[in-house]
């Protein structure tokens, strides 16, 4: 995963995906088991000599409790860790 958002995320994978693939996303910690549906919009190789690619993906959500769900768990992973600042 390269970024996360209410509105979707960003992977670096091995396989290309064609955009408007539905795809299945799950997240499962000791508190939290999401399950979301999404689209790819964009795939794109990012390396000279193929095989590296990067996609985003639209979340589909089909209630308010999917995103709220989300929200809190990004928001207890990330709580620990402290953020990086550059000058």
């Amino acid at each position: 995963m390269t970024d996360v958002s209410l509105s979707g995320m960003g992977f670096e994978l091995s396989s290309f995906f064609d955009p408007e693939t539905p795809v299945t996303i799950e997240y499962e910690d000791d508190e939290y088991h999401i399950t979301l549906s999404g689209t790819v919009s964009w795939c794109e190789d990012t390396s000279c000599t193929g095989g590296n690619y990067q996609l985003g993906i639209n979340f589909d959500y089909t209630s308010r409790d999917e995103s709220s769900q989300l929200l809190l768990a990004l928001r207890d992973y990330f709580a620990g860790e402290a953020p990086i600042l550059a000058p």
